[in-house]
């Protein structure tokens, strides 16, 4: 079925029981001379209904046309607060395959550019500030613990492909070490020094060709740094939203990076997103429903913050066919897991459950079962949804055959990208699209014409 894509996004709004007004202008098939306008108002949480409202009314126009007048809006939003939206003027649009279109969260910030003088270094504060510079929604950025338990704001376990500190004089280069020009060196853990020992290393920045084009200006930081340039960043905007969703992946860096948030006075800009079992340290708790939940809130420092569990098919049990998840000394389903957050809710000392996230790998039915439930389950209860879409790292060139890279957290050599588990995300994330607000995915920055590039053929038309 085709449905159009509006011209605009749509985004929040703070007014709680308004009426959404959209006005649909639609443009009949070229013997008619009339146009025919529908207004639809819908009061709220009833979302999904007026989203299946919109599928039928375009079932047999051939082109549509929807007016929303604020470009910072997002579809996700509506079941959580109560849009009013009105209409300004019109041009139609052709039909394209999808009905809302997700944003991009830029992962690890935009450090990538087609110009590879105006590149970053992933996970930095310049690529933190281009995503917001040209106009994407947020960045997702990823944290370790060094050896005395300070966040730092880094993706690898293993210093040496992101950083100087290398053990090959600040110049290796993953993608040669995978082709055999450089040798595979000892990897330098990221717990093996101390906060104040890696904070302002010197990062790298891989630019075409996978070349590297690092000057030393850009630096590691810890997370309660990032915070600070963060929270500067979004105060010299007017206060604008911009998104900083923190990736989560160990229950000591959830409380830890729960506490530098608070402190920095963020609650409601950060978005704790984490794994929803390996994330969560379950050794003092059984299950008993939302209690539980708000219990584990209360204890490790997440009350009032934004959270979004993030469903992943490696913690995902296969329990008769259906998807499952160990935690909390017992097996939840998807939706019992999601419930407990939610109901946690209740009580004045939960976490604010503002999101769920979820993605697929290829050949786990199970797992993608699971995952479509949770962004479905996510709509159903007044939930934003995210995914996850990977675009390379790095591109290598010979004799004019182009070889695409991914960059490995345990490992200093790259690994050849792996475009069949692209291509599972990427179906999924087509076939639920209505179900799904942002995806966290690699960007091309293109500083000269202040744009940027999320889709494969022109991300990697860039890279090389």
């Amino acid at each position: 079925m085709l449905v159009p894509k509006p011209i605009q996004s749509i985004g929040e709004a703070s007014t709680p029981g308004s009426v959404v007004l959209l006005h649909l202008a639609v443009s009949l098939p070229p013997r008619s001379l009339s146009t025919t306008d529908f207004e639809l108002q819908s009061r709220m949480p009833d979302v999904e209904q007026l989203l299946l409202d919109l599928h039928v009314l375009v079932l047999t126009p051939s082109k549509l046309v929807m007016v929303f007048p604020n470009p910072t809006m997002n579809v996700g939003y509506m079941a959580r607060s109560a849009l009013r939206m009105e209409y300004a003027c019109c041009s139609a649009i052709a039909l394209v395959g999808t009905a809302f279109a997700w944003q991009p969260i830029a992962h690890r910030g935009v450090f990538h550019d087609v110009d590879d003088s105006q590149a970053n270094a992933e996970n930095s504060i310049g690529a933190l500030y281009r995503a917001g510079d040209l106009g994407l929604p947020g960045v997702e950025l990823d944290l370790r613990l060094s050896s005395d338990g300070v966040v730092m704001v880094t993706h690898d376990v293993l210093t040496n492909r992101a950083t100087t500190v290398d053990n090959y004089g600040g110049k290796l280069n993953s993608v040669d070490v995978a082709l055999g020009r450089q040798p595979a060196v000892a990897g330098i853990n990221i717990n093996s020094r101390t906060g104040s020992q890696w904070n302002d290393t010197p990062l790298k920045i891989y630019g075409r060709n996978a070349q590297l084009v690092t000057d030393g200006s850009q630096k590691m930081q810890t997370l309660d740094e990032m915070l600070s340039y963060y929270s500067n960043y979004i105060s010299g905007n007017g206060g604008a939203t911009f998104m900083l969703v923190l990736d989560i992946q160990s229950p000591e860096i959830f409380e830890k990076a729960a506490d530098s948030v608070r402190k920095a006075g963020l609650e409601t800009s950060v978005y704790l997103k984490f794994f929803a079992t390996s994330a969560i340290d379950s050794s003092q708790y059984t299950y008993k429903g939302a209690e539980t939940c708000a219990a584990y809130a209360h204890y490790s420092g997440l009350t009032g913050l934004r959270i979004i569990p993030q469903i992943n098919n490696g913690e995902i049990v296969n329990k008769g066919g259906e998807a499952y998840i160990n935690v909390f000394h017992t097996q939840l389903s998807i939706q019992d897991y999601l419930a407990c957050w939610r109901d946690a809710e209740r009580y004045r000392v939960s976490a604010d459950f503002t999101h769920v996230a979820a993605s697929v790998a290829p050949g786990d039915h199970v797992a993608t079962a699971g995952a479509m439930s949770a962004l479905q389950w996510a709509k159903q209860n007044g939930r934003g949804t995210i995914s996850i879409l990977p675009n390379p790292d790095a591109c290598s060139v010979n004799r004019g055959s182009s070889t695409y890279w991914s960059f490995q957290s345990n490992n200093v050599a790259a690994k050849q990208f792996d475009n069949n588990a692209r291509n599972v995300k990427q179906d999924f994330i087509n076939s639920m699209n209505k179900y799904i607000d942002y995806v966290v995915v690699d960007t091309m920055g293109n500083v000269g014409s202040h744009t940027y590039y999320t889709d494969y053929d022109d991300f990697v038309s860039h890279l090389c």
